[in-house]
């Protein structure tokens, strides 16, 4: 049985496996040396989530282990990065620079990431505040999914005005410049 745990005693793994037309995910994280989280569903929805406890680290690894052990048995795998598409977020600011642009790109950056990791579809963790725009770098597995989410949670926090997208699959632009529209 392989060890996912670290040499401190920390584990975080996401797993993915083909399902028909959908994805499935499984992930886990340390919370602490003695509970994780693990969280699954179909890739671009937020999926359920449990708290994995256990008297002491040597049974949370065992358990955890086992778990994952199991699931990679079944054709779950980790997905390495050269598979995920770039996906580029561009929001237009009327400001140049101001210290509200810093923190709008940084609400926005964790916003994103919250979205794209409960819904098993990637992260966020760049992003700049170039002139007069505030641009965001995910690198997701499934961009039709990741927008659809991005889009339904911009709207549940009444977010208006437009973005523009750009997807990339290594070096080669699938879509440019994309302009949605928030309502």
């Amino acid at each position: 049985m392989v060890d996912f745990f670290d040499e401190n005693g920390d584990v975080f793994i996401k797993l993915h496996k083909p399902s028909g037309d959908n994805v499935l995910y499984w992930e886990t994280w340390s919370i602490d040396a003695k509970t994780a989280v693990t969280h699954w569903g179909k890739l671009g929805n937020n999926g359920d989530q449990k708290e994995v406890k256990a008297g002491n680290n040597k049974d949370l690894r065992a358990s955890i282990n086992n778990r994952i052990n199991k699931l990679i048995a079944e054709g779950y795998q980790d997905i390495p990065y050269e598979n995920y598409h770039l996906m580029i977020l561009t929001f237009e600011m009327e400001s140049i620079g101001e210290a509200e642009d810093l923190e709008r790109k940084e609400d926005l950056r964790n916003m994103i990431t919250a979205i794209l990791g409960w819904t098993g579809n990637g992260n966020c963790d760049e992003a700049e505040v170039r002139e007069d725009k505030t641009i965001l770098y995910a690198d997701v597995l499934k961009p039709d999914f990741a927008l659809q989410s991005l889009k339904a949670a911009f709207k549940e926090e009444e977010l208006t005005g437009e973005f523009f997208v750009t997807i990339m699959k290594d070096d080669k632009i699938l879509k440019e410049n994309k302009k949605v529209v928030l309502k």
